[in-house]
């Protein structure tokens, strides 16, 4: 798991899940260390191929959990705090076959524990063409928001879960 240490932090914003629980999270910083800088570079040029499909300057203030289910406003970093967004906010799991733009993606490690997330950007298949490899739009730490291919991050890969938001059905005839 990617984890880049930034300077620190404040308290924690008013977050809660539609069943009205806190999420935990933390604010910090936004401005990127020399070494983050660094450490975010490296990890771009060994995973993106198509470096116009990354979104410099962003801001350290958030992670990918942040930018999937806070808003680009907020760290969230445990595990279990993601599991508790996805049941209370009512994701269900998507199976890869039914995988569609908009979806969420949350990779995991071995043991279960939410290691990543990002928001699905194409799909293996829409509106019935194929689509060679599926995209994700993610943040890496602290540093840019990428859209890369699924497996291609510097994330743990094995374990990669789908889910699609409360609310939001396939509709093949639209």
């Amino acid at each position: 798991m990617l984890i880049l240490l930034g300077q620190s932090t404040d308290k924690p914003l008013k977050l809660e899940t539609r069943a009205r629980m806190q999420i935990d999270n933390y604010t910090r910083s936004g401005v990127l260390a020399g070494s983050e800088r660094l450490a975010r570079d490296q990890a771009i040029k060994k995973h993106v191929l198509d470096v116009g499909n990354v979104r410099h300057g962003c801001d350290a203030g958030y992670n990918c959990h942040g930018m999937v289910f806070a808003s680009r406003r907020a760290w969230v970093d445990r595990p279990e705090t993601v599991d508790q967004i996805l049941h209370e906010d009512g994701y269900r799991p998507v199976e890869l076959k039914d995988v569609m733009a908009g979806d969420v993606v949350v990779y995991r490690e071995v043991n279960g524990d939410a290691a990543h997330s990002g928001i699905v950007v194409e799909a293996p298949i829409q509106r019935g063409v194929y689509v060679q490899v599926m995209k994700v739009w993610s943040k890496w730490g602290s540093g840019n928001e990428v859209i890369h291919p699924v497996t291609a991050c510097p994330y743990p890969t094995e374990r990669i879960q789908y889910y699609r938001p409360r609310g939001t059905e396939h509709d093949d005839s639209i």
